[in-house]
């Protein structure tokens, strides 16, 4: 079908030790069409072109997994969505480190006509991936490695 969404995927890496959850933007990479099918349709990211009220989480075949804006994988964490700004938050589960992966998909406004809003439209599962690790520590530049500084005797 013509016309259809360009969703990309996204990767990210949070630290433990340093934050509690890691927040990011999911549409600036992807693009849906917007306008009449016979008026050359145009692409965009904002939500002028995404309907960020249409986000839904699903497995990779395209399930939905849960019906809110949160859906809960017991062994990973959790991932909420904010349908004003577009932003995914992950908030792992108190140990958990590795890669934890949820897919999403949204479908198009119809703020210029075209169909876009309707389900035909509504994009692949596109993966959000989470890389969670364990950081090293924080070194402030101005202590000298072997500890702190000291002036005078």
């Amino acid at each position: 079908m013509p016309f259809q969404p360009v969703f990309v995927e996204d990767k990210v890496e949070m630290c433990t030790n340093m934050t509690r959850n890691v927040s990011f933007a999911v549409f600036p990479n992807d693009l849906m069409y917007n306008k009449e099918l016979y008026n050359n349709p145009i692409a965009g990211a904002t939500n002028e072109f995404i309907d960020f009220t249409s986000f839904q989480f699903e497995n990779s075949t395209g399930s939905v997994l849960s019906s809110s804006t949160t859906y809960t994988n017991p062994n990973e964490g959790t991932w909420s969505y904010n349908s004003t700004s577009g932003q995914v938050t992950f908030t792992p589960n108190p140990g958990f480190k590795g890669l934890a992966t949820v897919y999403y998909s949204a479908k198009g406004t119809a703020s210029q006509g075209g169909p876009f809003n309707q389900e035909i439209y509504r994009s692949t599962s596109t993966k959000l991936t989470v890389n969670v690790v364990q950081c090293g520590g924080v070194i402030n530049p101005h202590i000298p490695a072997g500890g702190v500084s000291r002036s005078g005797k």
